[in-house]
């Protein structure tokens, strides 16, 4: 769909924002199929005081499996990349902040938590990628 309809559209740089949405959603899609393939590992970093751990595991990689499915075939993928962003911050301020905080010199926590602030970032700044018109600035004047 993208290299048929979007890349005879694009010219120069804009060709390769073509393929953002897809390089996005690539990664969501494994990450949404690992919360399947090994539930009782991922159900470890649940917080303890959530209750069914296994029902939250499945939940999310239910909707990280459906957010990147929607992002590439751009169905809703406004509302999939909102929603995708508010549940990358929810996860650093309840695990990966408090994880870091325990472990302040493990680089893994530090690792993951900065992943999923990307990831976070990026979603929420997918929406905007191919609005009309110029980028929007701000003016420090």
């Amino acid at each position: 769909m993208i290299i048929k309809k979007e890349l005879p559209r694009e010219h120069g740089l804009d060709r390769i924002v073509a393929f953002g949405r897809l390089f996005f959603a690539v990664p969501l899609a494994v990450f949404g199929t690992e919360h399947f393939v090994d539930a009782k590992d991922i159900a470890g970093i649940v917080p303890d005081w959530l209750p069914v751990h296994m029902f939250f595991v499945y939940l999310v990689g239910a909707g990280l499996i459906a957010a990147a499915l929607s992002i590439v075939v751009k169905i809703q993928s406004r509302l999939a990349a909102t929603l995708l962003g508010i549940m990358f911050l929810i996860f650093v301020a309840l695990i990966h902040i408090p994880g870091i905080l325990a472990n302040p010199h493990d680089r893994i926590f530090w690792a993951v938590g900065l992943r999923d602030i990307s990831f976070g970032g990026g979603a929420f700044a997918l929406p905007d990628l191919k609005r009309a018109g110029p980028p929007r600035t701000a003016c420090l004047l």
